[in-house]
């Protein structure tokens, strides 16, 4: 694989190595990936040339990875609004007190609706088998509600 990457200024880098991967997104054709790392960040992403469906061509979506990775304002811990809805008002928050909050609210939402008043709401896309394994196992746990022809 070479490991040679043209940036968006132009400039050619030396990648220290090349993953190959595919996009997490949730699309049907999980696009195929190689992502080019240098001293342990990566620094560019192309369409992977061998993937079947994709053949070295990436969506949108896959095209803003870096980008979105690497974004000054990207949110990188929990943040709970503290101002109305709106309302640019948020604290941070740690990861147990995220979870806690998720947990009380879901127990709210079951003890005054009951569990079908949950419902994942998906419809298209692959979701890897993993992510749709564990989140279907917790709802049919829970008692949600399941849609017909649902993931």
């Amino acid at each position: 694989m070479p490991s040679l990457i043209t940036t968006s200024a132009g400039n050619i880098i030396k990648a220290d190595k090349v993953v190959k991967t595919a996009c997490s997104r949730n699309c049907f054709d999980t696009c195929g990936l190689l992502v080019y790392i240098k001293n342990g960040k990566a620094i560019g992403i192309t369409g992977d040339p061998d993937h079947p469906i994709t053949r070295g061509h990436m969506c949108v979506k896959a095209n803003t990875y870096l980008r979105r990775t690497y974004h000054k304002e990207r949110i990188k811990y929990p943040l709970l609004r503290v101002g109305k809805r709106g309302e640019p008002d948020f604290k941070r928050i740690t990861w147990d007190e995220a979870y806690d909050f998720l947990i009380d609210k879901l127990n709210y939402c079951k003890k005054k609706w009951g569990a079908e008043s949950v419902v994942e709401y998906i419809y298209s896309g692959n979701r890897e088998f993993l992510a749709k394994t564990i989140a279907g196992r917790f709802l049919n746990l829970f008692g949600a509600s399941k849609l017909v022809g649902s993931f």
